[in-house]
């Protein structure tokens, strides 16, 4: 038996450019007003007959967004020119590791990695709750989802 729970956390605008080989329009700096969806699975409910309050979720994953994210502008390592102008005038940023476009696909899937690691550090030690998948959404038509199984495992793809 599998239990799931799915939270929509706090929206958050960041700006980002796409440079690696892009030539399209979002070559240029430009923002969005992200939103991003966890779903977690479960074998077992807790005492409370939680997967995991909804309370916790926002307060682990929507805390780091927040922090990380929020009115940021979201950078690849690779993109020098636009980290040094970041960091001489002082704004907000985030360096994204490797040589990767921040893309809606890229970010899904570093947020799903940082998620697991927060929910593993938050969790008893018998590890019953599993991330299983972080959708991220740049607008309300155009979303990226990561997911942590094989697609025969679980074999929802959408968002919600």
């Amino acid at each position: 038996m599998l239990f799931y729970i799915h939270k929509k956390l706090k929206p958050f605008s960041a700006a980002h450019r796409l440079i690696k080989s892009y030539t399209g329009k979002c070559r240029n700096l430009h923002g969005h007003n992200y939103s991003v969806d966890v779903k977690i699975k479960a074998r077992k409910l807790d005492r409370f007959d939680f997967v995991m309050d909804f309370d916790d979720v926002k307060d682990y994953f929507d805390q780091w967004v927040q922090t990380n994210w929020d009115h940021a502008t979201l950078v690849s390592e690779m993109d020098r020119t636009l980290i040094d102008f970041l960091e001489k005038e002082q704004q907000h940023h985030f360096i994204f590791p490797g040589s990767y476009n921040t893309t809606a696909e890229r970010l899904a899937e570093y947020l799903f990695h940082q998620f697991t690691h927060i929910l593993n550090d938050h969790q008893p030690s018998e590890k019953n709750l599993v991330l299983t998948k972080v959708c991220v959404y740049e607008s309300e038509t155009a979303s990226a989802t990561y997911r942590g199984q094989k697609p025969s495992v679980d074999k929802e793809s959408s968002c919600s």
